[in-house]
């Protein structure tokens, strides 16, 4: 089994990992399903157990809801935002589960409707399961879904979790711009009160990305060179600001016991600014887009304190990847712009784990 510090190594897809190996043999043992695993070569009679936890906890009735609780089964976060058991996912050997404090989901959730004093109907998605947005507020805690683009991961989130999720993106409004220091101090605050239970994101800026050449960003200027002309060192302020600001978003959300996911290429000079060194709960999920189906590689790079941490989902292909240069021949739009969204099976995994997270 993966572990920090772990002394066995094992190779998976070209890449060195180290963990533990554990021994059924002295009787059972347990283990995070989560993290990388493989069986080794044995003898004799092997019984495996293995646990999941079932969606829809929020559809029973109370009678039926009553019972499940007495017949000691620990259920999910009911509709109204509270649980009634806080989930025991403690992992062997000696790592912590990566989940917050399961004693903040016991604290009572507010009603978020004040959240449309400042932020637009229009830019909330909702679960199916209430009547309108008025309703789906007034049920607690949602997801707070930065740098939004098509919605795709606040979507799937709110289709298999009793939620409501807030988005925010400047293309959708000029209102909805994360440079505005009111937009960032609102929002800083609706996390320190409680009103989401977790932070996707995804920064959007080309002044991060590697390709640029002559390079706007060194090893030794990982902030801007200092020789940039002012329409480059404008677009550098800009990133570092987004960045910025997602670094204190992470940060209140290991105050808070909150989960967050922020997304970037793999090799963007955004993880090389400082900050992010200062984020203790932290690891890194490692996706190329080939896994779910796209012409191209795009190595990507989620920093999230939820299970999805230290997991690899890497190129397997053994033909050629599309080259992100250049313009679609009947769309006519750039291949780099045709390639930024999710690809539709990571926004379901990401929602998926996210949702599950709480």
């Amino acid at each position: 089994v993966e572990t920090e510090g772990g002394s066995v190594p094992s190779l998976l897809s070209r890449q060195q990992l180290m963990g533990e190996l554990l021994s059924p043999c002295k009787g059972p043992v347990l283990f995070d399903g989560r993290r990388w695993h493989e069986t080794r070569p044995w003898t004799g009679l092997r019984v495996v157990l293995v646990a999941y936890s079932v969606h829809g906890a929020e559809k029973l009735t109370e009678h039926d809801r009553k019972q499940a609780l007495a017949l000691g089964l620990k259920l999910r976060p009911s509709a109204d935002g509270i649980s009634e058991v806080p989930l025991d996912l403690t992992c062997q050997p000696g790592r912590k589960s990566p989940l917050p404090d399961p004693q903040v989901s016991k604290v009572p959730r507010p009603d978020c409707q004040d959240l449309l004093d400042w932020a637009s109907p229009g830019q909330f998605v909702y679960s199916p399961c209430y009547a309108d947005l008025g309703a789906a507020l007034s049920s607690g805690s949602g997801w707070l879904d930065l740098f939004s683009g098509c919605r795709g991961v606040a979507k799937e989130i709110v289709s298999v979790a009793p939620w409501w999720a807030l988005c925010f993106d400047v293309l959708h409004s000029a209102d909805e711009d994360l440079l505005d220091c009111e937009n960032q101090e609102r929002i800083l605050t609706a996390l320190e009160r409680g009103y989401f239970w977790g932070v996707s994101a995804g920064p959007v800026c080309s002044s991060f990305s590697s390709a640029i050449t002559p390079a706007w960003r060194t090893l030794d200027h990982p902030e801007g060179v200092p020789w940039a002309t002012a329409e480059q060192r404008h677009k550098l302020e800009t990133g570092n600001a987004f960045c910025a600001f997602m670094v204190k978003v992470c940060a209140v959300c290991e105050e808070r016991g909150l989960i967050y996911s922020v997304e970037n290429p793999q090799n963007s000079w955004m993880w090389k600014q400082p900050g992010w060194d200062t984020l203790t709960s932290a690891d890194d999920f490692l996706v190329d887009y080939c896994r779910f189906g796209t012409q191209w590689k795009k190595a990507t790079r989620f920093r999230t304190n939820g299970q999805l941490r230290g997991q690899r989902l890497r190129c397997t292909c053994a033909k050629p990847h599309r080259v992100l240069r250049g313009r679609h021949p009947t769309l006519r739009i750039n291949w780099t712009k045709l390639a930024e969204p999710y690809p539709r099976q990571l926004s379901r995994l990401l929602g998926f784990a996210l949702a599950q997270d709480v």
